[in-house]
């Protein structure tokens, strides 16, 4: 059976873990752990799984990236090419 007190604050426990990982120099107050940890944290976490989901719609067919003129790629729904359709008839 779970540990019931656990749940409320093991979330916040699992991020700090990951950010000290990647910064085991850093140090900050309770409230700098909060504000700029915990946010940092869930944010590299939620880019790190939406590149997942993004990965996988393309593998899928149903998103496409496509690069912009500064080098960043931008993710869209898979346009299909008219001409496809056409060589299929």
């Amino acid at each position: 059976m779970p540990d019931l007190d656990a749940q409320p604050y093991q979330s916040a426990a699992d991020a700090i873990l990951r950010y000290l990982a990647q910064r085991p120099e850093a140090a900050e107050t309770v409230e700098g752990v909060a504000k700029w940890w915990l946010a940092r944290q869930r944010y590299d976490d939620s880019v790190r799984l939406v590149q997942q989901a993004l990965d996988y719609l393309e593998k899928q067919g149903e998103v496409e990236k496509m690069s912009i003129t500064d080098g960043q790629v931008l993710y869209r729904k898979k346009q299909f090419n008219a001409s496809h359709f056409n060589d299929n008839q």
